[in-house]
């Protein structure tokens, strides 16, 4: 939500700076050339200057430039050499938004992780009044946050761990949804307690008896642990807000 707000930040940045009607005629000028030949390629034969500002446009040049702590004015500059100038700065800061941007994308992809949603979990039960934890509610909500952390432990569904935390990352919690129901609930063809599809062992069957197998129902343990995954699943869509098409119970969570 706030790379959304830097993103309408910056349109609107570019879009006043687009509203203001001035007039430059596009002269090719080298940087390296002297102020005076610079001055003598940007004026005509009589004398005035190739662009015309007003004197409302040049209050808003210098507004814009003192804003970015920029002098409004250098030596020997002419008006169409400080409006470049100012067209110049603005589009640096812009590039430089959008890098900020990319990091900032970047640090939450490289912070967020179970043991991160855990933290900000803890965080989020500390900042309650005495009062709430001390109700029953809160003692129960305090249960759940440290049976989940105990029970946070990897076994042979990393697959789907991937497949979660990738779609988490993404704050598609619909389609992690869908990981946690594949890994919780399988897609096995035979029943519930068969172990084998048939008499002669395959080749490769165990590894896809393995991927297949409705993992909540091995052992106490593992169901614990998808238990508490899913706990965390809920707790990143209440931390991290997403739009609606893409969130699970929406209006649950909200509320």
């Amino acid at each position: 939500m706030r790379m959304d707000l830097l993103k309408a930040e910056i349109a609107k940045k570019r879009q006043a700076l687009e509203t203001l009607e001035v007039l430059v005629s596009f002269v090719e000028v080298d940087e390296k050339q002297p102020v005076e030949e610079r001055n003598e390629v940007g004026q005509p034969e009589n004398g005035s200057s190739c662009v015309q500002l007003s004197a409302n446009q040049m209050r808003e040049v210098m507004r814009r430039l003192r804003e970015r702590k920029a002098p409004v004015r250098l030596f020997g500059e002419t008006d169409a050499d400080v409006f470049k100038r100012l067209l110049r700065l603005e589009s640096e800061a812009a590039d430089m938004e959008q890098v900020g941007i990319s990091n900032k994308w970047k640090l939450y992809k490289n912070s967020l992780s179970f043991q991160f949603l855990l933290r900000m979990w803890a965080l989020e039960l500390n900042d309650r009044s005495e009062e709430v934890k001390r109700s029953a509610k809160g003692r129960r909500a305090s249960a759940i946050h440290k049976q989940t952390r105990e029970y946070c432990i990897s076994g042979d569904i990393l697959e789907h761990l991937v497949n979660i935390a990738s779609c988490l990352l993404q704050k598609d919690y619909i389609q992690a949804n869908n990981h946690y129901m594949q890994m919780a609930i399988g897609n096995a063809p035979w029943p519930v307690g068969v172990t084998a599809s048939g008499i002669h062992k395959r080749p490769g069957s165990e590894k896809l008896y393995v991927r297949n197998v409705a993992h909540v129902l091995n052992d106490e343990v593992q169901r614990k642990y998808i238990q508490a995954l899913k706990r965390l699943m809920s707790r990143c869509q209440s931390l991290y807000p997403t739009d609606p098409s893409k969130s699970v119970e929406y209006v649950a969570s909200v509320n």
